[in-house]
């Protein structure tokens, strides 16, 4: 690891391929991103973190920001809630 990283751009998940693998792929998702940021926490080091655009409700309204709704309706949108 270089000593000289000054940022992280988190933009990994497992992406959910069916309903049936959807609460397992929630919860791997949610210990990569516990790690990433623990990672990045213990090390002073800032993380920029890219989710999916499938947590916004399905309105009109573009573009998204961050004060648009959410509507996570699965177990695997709900994991990428940070």
């Amino acid at each position: 690891m270089p000593d000289s990283l000054v940022a992280v751009v988190h933009m990994a998940a497992i992406l959910p391929s069916g309903a049936n693998d959807d609460i397992e792929r929630a919860r791997k998702n949610t210990i990569l991103d516990k790690n990433i940021f623990s990672f990045c926490k213990n090390r002073n080091i800032p993380v920029f973190y890219g989710s999916t655009c499938n947590l916004y409700d399905d309105t009109s309204e573009t573009p998204k920001n961050e004060i648009s709704k959410v509507c996570a309706s699965t177990p695997y949108l709900k994991s990428k809630l940070y």
